[in-house]
This record gives structure tokens, C-alpha cells and sequence, in this order.
């Protein structure tokens, strides 16, 4: 059916590597059979977000931990962490976007989910702008006091679009 999405392809029989999906190598023929497995989006889409929201949950207390490096004067150490903690919230709007855009699934029954994205990114553009200033006493305490708030409100936001998915 059309709410289905492909989560594995065979050639022959054995998985096609993601770069042949990318730039196909010129064999001819590829292979002699061709099957594709697909999945029901919902569950799918529910697993991803549900992934995404222990991804944010894990990072929780790292952003105290980023902000006592700044604290100190250890400025590298918490570029690293700030690093990190950057890209799991770019992965878990990733998660967002490619679920949003999955055939026969809607986010729409779930309004805290923009919500929740429209703080989080304020709060990293707050982040940023402190970087940018190198005004590194703000940025540690937008990381003690508002980041253990952004984390609750997407982990909520994350969990209620995933139970509403796998309920669907």
C-alpha cells in the first residue's frame, strides 16, 4: 500500500550496499532479482521518534557538564561537548523532518512538537550567539538553566507523536 516505506533492498538475495544506492555501479545486468522489503510507516516512524527521544534524553546531564567546563576555563573540552550535544539535537530534527514527510503519517495531532521545536531552536540560536561573543558565563547558563526545560519539553513532544503513531 501506499503507507509503506522500503527499509531493505536485495540483489540476488543479499542487501545493496547505501553507495550503490547513491552511484549504481555499471554492471549489467545488476543482478538477476531484485526485491524490495518494506514496512508499515506508522511503526516505523514511531520506532524513529521514540530513537530520537532517548538520543535527547541521553544528553541531558551533558549539558551541565558542558557548562562546568566552561565554568573552569576548559573552553576545548566544552567546544567538544557542545559539539556533540549539537549534533544529537540535529538528529533528532532529522527524525522530525523525515517523519513528517513519511507517506500516510501526520504529525499534525501533535501541535507540541512545533512548539517544542520553535523554544529549541531559540534556545541554540541563544547558544550560538553566545559562542559567536565568546560570552562563555551566558552560554553556561543557558546550558544549566534552560536546556534541562528544552530536553523535557522535546522528549514529551517526541514521545506523545510516537504513541500516537504506534496507536494509529
Amino acid at each position: 500500500t501506499a503507507d509503506r516505506l522500503v527499509v531493505e533492498i536485495l540483489a540476488d538475495g543479499s542487501p545493496v550496499p547505501p553507495e550503490h544506492l547513491d552511484a549504481p555501479p555499471a554492471d549489467d545486468p545488476y543482478a538477476s532479482e531484485m526485491q524490495l522489503r518494506t514496512a508499515a510507516a506508522g511503526p516505523l516512524v514511531a520506532e524513529s521518534l521514540m530513537q530520537a527521544c532517548e538520543a535527547i534524553d541521553s544528553i541531558a546531564p551533558r549539558h551541565a557538564e558542558a557548562a562546568q567546563l566552561l565554568q573552569s576555563g576548559n573552553v576545548d573540552d566544552a567546544m567538544k561537548q557542545l559539539a556533540a550535544l549539537m549534533s544529537t539535537w540535529q538528529q533528532a530534527q532529522t527524525v522530525i523532518d523525515l517523519a513528517a514527510a513519511a507517506p500516510g503519517v501526520s504529525l499534525s495531532s501533535v501541535p507540541e512538537l512545533d512548539k517544542a521545536a520553535t523554544e529549541v531552536v531559540g534556545r541554540l540560536n541563544d547558544m550560538k550567539e553566545a559562542l559567536d561573543r565568546r560570552d562563555f558565563s551566558d552560554l553556561a547558563d543557558i546550558l544549566i538553566e534552560d536546556m534541562p526545560e528544552m530536553v523535557d519539553l522535546w522528549t514529551g513532544a517526541l514521545r506523545k507523536a510516537a504513541t500516537n503513531l504506534a496507536v494509529a
